[in-house]
């Protein structure tokens, strides 16, 4: 008797871990997908006691300036400072865009920032920030081979550069894991 209940406590952990798994998925789906219309940005200096106006009046002037947009025709939401200072680094600004194709503009312009020390890049969660480190290394060596490699939110790709329809997607090293959201 005491066999078969521990079978079904067994399978009733099991079950309850699956949904747990589902629900941490769907959380962290549901939280990339508020933060689509965000960037974040490195690198600009930050002055003692910033306000958000005057962190969004830089986020505009880098548009202007160094990526050469129309800022009048990108409407942001709102910009501020996150996180804690590393090493005397300023810390990172959110921005939130209004619109999911003025984040998509401001990422391809963002390479006219190259060598400048200043980094725009897209606002996931801990969780896809997670993934995306732990196979940073992948990446790299991928690079270093002569592929191309790049992150798909929280997947890296590699494709063969000899080969336009040959690739590869590797999912990050856990079960469950969910990545085509």
């Amino acid at each position: 008797m005491s066999q078969s209940y521990n079978g079904s406590s067994q399978f009733q952990l099991e079950n309850l871990s699956k949904q747990f798994q589902d629900l941490e998925d769907k959380l962290d789906y549901l939280e990339n997908q508020n933060r689509r219309n965000n960037i974040r940005i490195s690198g600009i200096k930050e002055n003692r006691n910033e306000s958000w106006e005057a962190t969004e009046f830089k986020v505009k002037s880098l548009l202007k300036e160094s990526l050469e947009l129309d800022e009048k025709n990108i409407i942001i939401e709102r910009a501020h400072r996150t996180g804690k200072s590393k090493n005397g680094k300023p810390k990172q600004i959110v921005a939130k865009l209004l619109n999911y194709k003025d984040k998509e503009t401001i990422l391809k312009s963002s390479r006219k920032l190259k060598g400048s020390g200043i980094y725009i890049n897209e606002d996931f969660s801990a969780r896809v920030v997670k993934r995306r480190s732990e196979q940073q290394e992948a990446l790299y060596q991928a690079r270093r081979e002569g592929k191309i490699a790049y992150f798909n939110v929280d997947r890296l790709v590699i494709k063969e550069r000899s080969s336009s329809c040959s690739h590869s997607s590797v999912p990050f090293g856990f079960p469950g894991s969910r990545a085509e959201h």
